[in-house]
C-alpha cells in the first residue's frame, strides 16, 4: 500500500503490469493499493494450471500490447517484476519502449562479472 500511496502522491493514475504472470501483484496494486491496473502477459498461466489472482489478459508480445491496451501512459507507472535474465531483452525492451514517468523495478540488480 505504501507504494500505491507514494505513486499516487507523485500524480500517479494506475500501473502497468506487462509481464504479470498470475496477476498476484496487480491485485494487490489494485485492491490493496486503489490504483487501476491493467495486467498483461505473454505466457498463459492459466493453461499450465496455475492459481490466478487478477484478470491478466493474454497477449502475443508483452512488448508492444501495452501501447494497445493502455491509455496515455505519461502519468501511469511501469512495473518489472523479475524480468527474465539475459539473453531475453523483453524487460530492457520494455524499458526503452516506455514513455511514462514512473518505474517500478522488482528484481536483481547488475552484478559485477569480476566479483563472480
Amino acid at each position: 500500500a505504501e507504494v500505491s500511496q507514494e505513486l499516487k502522491r507523485l500524480g500517479a493514475e494506475g500501473l502497468l503490469d506487462p509481464l504479470a504472470g498470475t496477476g498476484w501483484h496487480a491485485y494487490l496494486f489494485e485492491e490493496v493499493g486503489g490504483l487501476k491496473v491493467i495486467a498483461l502477459d505473454s505466457a498463459d498461466v492459466k493453461a499450465a494450471g496455475a492459481v490466478t489472482w487478477s484478470d491478466v489478459k493474454l497477449v502475443p508480445d508483452s512488448r508492444t500490447a501495452w501501447a494497445k491496451e493502455t491509455p496515455d501512459v505519461s502519468r501511469w507507472a511501469l512495473f518489472l517484476s523479475w524480468p527474465p535474465h539475459s539473453p531475453e531483452t523483453i524487460g530492457e525492451d520494455l524499458l526503452r519502449s516506455w514513455p511514462g514517468d514512473f518505474l517500478i523495478y522488482l528484481g536483481e540488480g547488475a552484478e559485477d562479472e569480476d566479483m563472480g
